[in-house]
Parts: C-alpha cells; structure tokens; sequence
C-alpha cells in the first residue's frame, strides 16, 4: 500500500507542474517540456514513463490552436496568462509565506523551550538532592535527548534572535 509513495509524490508533483505550464504555453502554440529531462531515480533510472504519456494525450486532446497570431490574440493571451498564471502563484505564494511565518514562529519557540527545560532539569539534578535521585536516569535521558530535539527544530530557520 505504502511502497514506492515517494517516487508517486515526485511522478504527480512533475505531471501537476507540466500540466499548469501547459495552460500558458497552449496559448502562445508551444506546448514542448521535452526538453526537461525526467527526475532520475536513486538507482540513475529515469523516471516514470506514464507521466510523459499522460502529458502527451492531454495535449493531444487540448490539439494545435487553429487561429491567427495578431496583437489582439497576443494581448488576449497575455492577459489570460498574466490573470491565469502569473497572479495565481503570486497569491499561493502570499498564503504560502504567511503560512510559513507562523512554521517559524512555532519551531523557534518551541527548540527553546526545549534549552530551557534542559536547563531546568540540569539544574533540579543539581540542586534537587535526594528528592530527584530515584528520577535520576530518566532525568539524565530527557536532558540529552531534549537539547538534540531543540537543535534540530533550530536548525531549520537561523540564528538566535534574543
């Protein structure tokens, strides 16, 4: 069930991006990725073949424009792909940024919570006596793997900012 997921997510994560340039490039008569060549997979295969044949039989449906190129087509086209295209991502990528920020946030607050609970457990095993000895072990394990999780969610997204 689960076997391959990630080659599926790459194989649907190119045809979705083929398919969103094709829009734009039916307009203006080029509609040609061939260029690009596939994803290589980790044993230097190429990529799944059923993504070009699936590219290939929707411009095949979408067939070859049967119109005269003049400046009103050309401004009709560039102002659909301006709309269509351009100011689509522009918005995706304003919620997308927003969305991020608030990843930011969290992991920053969080990789230090974490330093400051490794902080305040070392100082308990310190100053805590024979109220933390039975707990002593499991202390020891929290505050190791603690500053590893700290670090890693840090790790993502710069330099301390106090």
């Amino acid at each position: 069930m689960f076997s391959d997921w990630h080659r599926r997510w790459i194989d649907y994560r190119q045809l979705s991006s083929q398919l969103r340039e094709l829009r734009a490039l039916a307009l203006t008569g080029s509609s040609t990725p061939e260029a690009r060549s596939p994803y290589v997979s980790d044993e230097l295969q190429p990529g799944s073949i059923w993504v070009s044949w699936y590219y290939r039989m929707s411009l095949r449906e979408i067939g070859i424009m049967n119109t005269s190129i003049d400046k009103r087509y050309v401004e009709i086209a560039r102002g659909a792909i301006r709309e269509g295209e351009i100011r689509d991502q522009a918005v995706y990528h304003g919620k997308n940024a927003k969305r991020m920020e608030s990843v930011h946030w969290w992991l920053e607050w969080l990789s230090r919570g974490f330093f400051v609970l490794t902080f305040l457990i070392c100082a308990l095993e310190v100053f805590g006596g024979h109220y933390v000895e039975p707990f002593h072990e499991i202390l020891g394990k929290i505050s190791v793997v603690l500053p590893a999780f700290g670090a890693a969610l840090f790790g993502g997204h710069g330099s301390w900012r106090l």
